[in-house]
C-alpha cells in the first residue's frame, strides 16, 4: 500500500515502512525508512508529516528531505500540518485527550488539556498557515444526548489574556461537527450534519455565512480558498458537485457521471479521478 502526494515540487511515495520523492522524469532524489501499522500522511507549504495512527510515533519532513522523529508518548488519534511548519496532533489517555503542537523539529510550542466528561470529543482539528490560531470541534456525550461545539484558539498575544487561550465558541446543539479545516490563512469550514459554516479569524471568529444542506454529503474537499461537496442525486443517481468561495456564494453546480473517487482544487479548477 501506497500514498502519493504532490510535495516540494517533488512526487513523494509514502508506505509503511518508508518515504521517497521523485522528479518529474522519475529520478529518486531523497529516501527514508520508517516503520508505522496506520499510515497518516499530512503536508503544507514546504512540510510533510507521516504518523502511526494509534501509535505514538510521527515523521517529519521538509523539501530536502527527513528532518526528525517524534515521540508523542500517548496515541495519536488525530494530526494536521501548517505552512510554517508545525505539527499539531490530538492525543488519546484514560480520561482526557490532549492537543499538542510540535515544530518540525520536534520541540512541543504547547498543550492543551482537554478533559472528556467536560469538555467533550475532540471530533476533528485544523491550524492555521501561520501555526497562530486552531480550531477544533468537540462531542460531548450525555447518556443518549449529544452537543457539539466549535472553538477557536489563538497563540499569539491576542490569546495570552483568554482562558486557555480560547478566543471564541459556537454551539451547535445536537448535530454533528464531523470537520473542520483552514481553507487559507483566515477563513474556516465546518461541516455539519446539515449545514455548512464559514468563518474569519483575523484576531477573533465571527461568523461569515451558514450554507443550508438538505442532503447527505458524500465527499468534501478544501483548498485554494474553496469548498466542495458531492452529494447523490436521488432522481437519477448521477452525482452533484457544488462549490463554494469564502463568502459563502455558491460559483459552481455541476452534474457528474461516473464514480469519483478523489476530488482536488488546482487553481480555478476541478480535477477528479
Amino acid at each position: 500500500y501506497a500514498e502519493y502526494v504532490y510535495f516540494g515540487n517533488h512526487i513523494v511515495r509514502c508506505s509503511k515502512d518508508g518515504i521517497a520523492a521523485f522528479d518529474d522524469d522519475g529520478n529518486q532524489i531523497w529516501n527514508n525508512t520508517y516503520e508505522v501499522n496506520n499510515m497518516e500522511v499530512q503536508h503544507s507549504g514546504s512540510y510533510l508529516a507521516v504518523a502511526d495512527m494509534n501509535g505514538n510515533r510521527i515523521y517529519t519532513f521538509d523539501k530536502d528531505g527527513y528532518v526528525t522523529e517524534i515521540n508523542t508518548a500517548l496515541p495519536i488519534l488525530q494530526m494536521c500540518v501548517s505552512k510554517a511548519g508545525y505539527v499539531v496532533v490530538i492525543l488519546e489517555d484514560k480520561n482526557a485527550d490532549y492537543i499538542n503542537m510540535y515544530s518540525i523539529e520536534g520541540k512541543k510550542i504547547y498543550t492543551i488539556k482537554k478533559a472528556i466528561e467536560i469538555d467533550g470529543l475532540p471530533v476533528s482539528i485544523s491550524v492555521s498557515e501561520d501555526g497562530e490560531k486552531l480550531v477544533a470541534a468537540f462531542t460531548k456525550i450525555n447518556g443518549t444526548e449529544i452537543s457539539t461545539s466549535v472553538v477557536f484558539y489563538n497563540f499569539n498575544e491576542v490569546g495570552q489574556n483568554e482562558n486557555e487561550r480560547v478566543v471564541g465558541g459556537f454551539d451547535y446543539g445536537n448535530r454533528l461537527v464531523g470537520c473542520v479545516r483552514f481553507i487559507d490563512a483566515t477563513t474556516v469550514v465546518a461541516f455539519a450534519e446539515d449545514k455548512i459554516s464559514i468563518y474569519s479569524i483575523v484576531e477573533y471568529p465571527k461568523l461569515v455565512k451558514e450554507i443550508s444542506v438538505d442532503y447527505r454529503m458524500e465527499y468534501i474537499f478544501t483548498g485554494n480558498s474553496y469548498v466542495g461537496t458531492l452529494h447523490k442525486e436521488t432522481d437519477r443517481g448521477n452525482s452533484i458537485l457544488e462549490v463554494y468561495n469564502t463568502s459563502g456564494n455558491q460559483v459552481l453546480k455541476e452534474e457528474i457521471e461516473g464514480d469519483y473517487t478523489t476530488f482536488k482544487f488546482s487553481g480555478k479548477n476541478v480535477l477528479m479521478y
